[in-house]
C-alpha cells in the first residue's frame, strides 16, 4: 500500500481557515416565535383588543388561524392587528430578520390590495418604541392556494437598526377585505437571544372593592419585582404591589384604578388578561370610537366622541366639574385640538377635534385625560400619521381596477366604481370603523363641462353632461 505524504499548510492559511469557520459559527438563525404552527392551540398568541376575546380563531380541521373575525362579532369588518404575541428577544442590533408564513384565502374582495402583513415592535437603546412591517401579501401573491397547498410567503430579510435593543411583539395584521388563513408563522433572527415572556394564567378574586388585594397567577414574572410593573387598563395608578414571585403577584387596588385589561410588564409585556371588576364608586372615560391604534392622513381633521360614565353611585365632589385635556407622551407639543364642551357637570359626552396639519409621518402616542379635581382618568391611543400614495377606482362587479371609462350617454355612470385610497407604502386606508371616507379629501373633474363630480360625505357620484 502506498502512502502519500501531505504537505503542511502554511500557518497563515490555517489562521484564515479558522477565522472562516469561527465566522460561520457565529452567524446562526434563531426562531423567536413560539407555537407558530398553532399546534398547541392559540397560546401564547392573543387576539387584538378590538376583537371579542371569546373568539377562537383556530380552525379545528387545519389547526390554522383565521385572520377574519366572524360576522356578528363586534369587530366585523375589522382592519388591524388580529393576532399578536409578546416577545423578549435581545442581541438584535444590526442583525437580519427573515419573516415567513403560510397563507391561503377563502375569499378576497380585491386581489390587488394588500391583505395581510406581519408587523414587529422593538425598543431601541433609549427605550423608544418602533413598529415596522417585515412582510406583506396581496391576494394576487397568495393566488389559488388552499389548506392542502398553502402559499409560502417569505419576505426579503429586514435588517434591524444598530441601536435596536429588544424585540417585544409580533402581530398578524389584517389590511384588506377578505377571509385569509395563516399557519407556520416564522421569524428567524441571526444571533438573537430569546428570553422569558411573562404569562398570566388566572387571578383571584375576580371582583373587589378599593383597598382589597388581587393575586395574579402565572409564570416567568421574575423572582423579584425590581423595575417590573403591573398595569390595569394600561396604567399603574392605584396599584400597590405587596408581594412578587416568579409565579404569583399580590397587588392592592385603590383609586383611580378602573376595570380593564391586566398585564405584567417585565423586560417585555405579558399576554393581556381580563382584570378584576371594581365595585367601589368611580368615574371612567368612555371612548367606544377611540381605538388603541389609529391611522390618520396628514392634514386631515378627526373628530372623536368621548364621554364619562359614573359607576357604582359615583358623584362629583361639591363644586367641581369634569375637565378634559390631551398630551403627547413623547414630550412634544400635542397637535392642534379642542374639546366641545371642555367641562362637564355630570355624566355625558364631549367631542375631541384634532387637526393633523403640520404633523410629519410617523408614530405618536397621545393620552386623553379627564379629571374631577381629585382623581384623573386617562386613555391612551397610538396614532400613525401617513401621506397619500395613490387613488384608484375599483369596479365591484368585475373585481378589476378601472383606469379609463368610455361613456356614450348622459346621466350618472360608474355606480359600481369604488374609490380606494392608499398610503405611501401601498396600504389601503382607512379602517371604516375609525374614519369615514373621504377624510377631508376632495375629488374634482378636470373638465366639469363634460364630467360632473358630486361628492357627498360618504360617496362620489359621476355624471356625463
Amino acid at each position: 500500500m502506498s502512502c502519500t505524504r501531505r504537505t503542511p499548510l502554511p500557518w497563515f492559511v490555517l489562521l484564515t481557515l479558522a477565522a472562516v469557520v469561527m465566522g460561520a459559527t457565529r452567524a446562526r438563525a434563531v426562531e423567536v416565535i413560539a407555537n407558530g404552527g398553532f399546534d398547541t392551540g392559540l397560546s401564547p398568541w392573543y387576539v387584538g383588543e378590538g376583537i371579542d376575546s371569546s373568539w377562537n380563531p383556530i380552525d379545528a380541521t387545519t389547526n390554522a388561524a383565521s385572520l377574519h373575525p366572524p360576522a356578528g362579532n363586534a369587530a366585523s369588518g375589522y382592519v388591524g392587528p388580529v393576532l399578536s404575541q409578546s416577545l423578549n428577544v435581545t442581541g438584535i442590533g444590526g442583525q437580519q430578520l427573515t419573516a415567513a408564513v403560510d397563507l391561503w384565502a377563502l375569499n378576497v374582495a380585491d386581489p390587488t390590495v394588500p391583505l395581510v402583513r406581519i408587523e414587529i415592535e422593538f425598543l431601541d437603546t433609549a427605550g423608544q418604541e418602533h413598529r415596522t412591517t417585515v412582510l406583506q401579501a396581496t391576494g394576487q401573491e397568495i393566488g389559488q392556494a388552499d389548506a392542502a397547498n398553502p402559499s409560502r410567503q417569505q419576505a426579503t430579510p429586514y435588517t434591524f437598526p444598530a441601536d435596536a435593543a429588544r424585540l417585544v411583539e409580533v402581530s398578524l395584521v389584517k389590511l384588506g377585505f377578505g377571509e385569509v388563513m395563516a399557519d407556520n408563522v416564522s421569524l428567524d433572527i441571526t444571533n438573537a437571544t430569546v428570553g422569558p415572556v411573562p404569562q398570566i394564567t388566572g387571578l383571584t378574586p375576580t371582583s373587589l372593592a378599593y383597598g382589597d388585594t388581587v393575586t395574579i397567577n402565572g409564570q416567568d414574572f421574575g423572582a423579584a419585582q425590581g423595575a417590573s410593573q403591573v398595569l390595569l387598563d394600561g396604567r399603574t395608578d392605584g396599584l400597590t404591589v405587596q408581594s412578587w414571585s416568579d409565579t404569583a403577584i399580590t397587588v392592592q387596588v385603590n383609586a383611580p384604578a378602573v376595570p380593564g385589561t391586566l398585564m405584567v410588564r417585565t423586560d417585555t409585556e405579558s399576554n393581556p388578561y381580563p382584570g378584576p371588576d371594581i365595585t367601589s364608586p368611580y368615574f371612567r372615560i368612555v371612548a367606544a370610537d377611540l381605538p388603541d391604534h389609529m391611522r390618520l392622513l396628514a392634514g386631515s381633521t378627526v373628530r372623536l366622541p368621548l364621554g364619562v360614565a359614573f359607576m357604582n353611585g359615583y358623584t362629583l365632589p361639591t363644586g367641581s366639574q369634569i375637565t378634559w385635556s390631551m398630551v403627547d407622551l413623547s414630550g412634544a407639543s400635542a397637535p392642534t385640538h379642542h374639546f366641545a364642551p371642555a367641562a362637564m357637570s355630570g355624566p355625558g359626552g364631549t367631542v375631541l377635534t384634532v387637526d393633523t396639519t403640520g404633523m410629519t409621518p410617523g408614530h405618536y402616542e397621545f393620552e386623553v385625560r379627564a379629571t374631577d379635581g381629585a382623581t384623573t382618568q386617562a386613555g391612551r391611543a397610538e396614532v400613525e400619521i401617513f401621506t397619500l400614495g395613490r387613488v384608484e377606482f375599483f369596479d365591484t362587479q368585475t373585481n378589476q381596477v378601472v383606469t379609463s371609462l368610455t361613456v356614450n350617454r348622459q346621466g350618472e355612470f360608474g355606480q359600481n366604481l369604488e374609490p380606494r385610497f392608499f398610503d405611501q407604502d401601498g396600504n389601503q386606508f382607512p379602517d371604516p370603523d375609525v374614519m369615514p371616507m373621504p377624510m377631508g379629501m376632495t375629488v374634482q373633474s378636470s373638465d366639469p363641462t363634460v364630467v360632473l363630480v358630486h361628492q357627498t360625505p360618504d360617496d362620489v357620484h359621476l355624471y356625463a353632461v
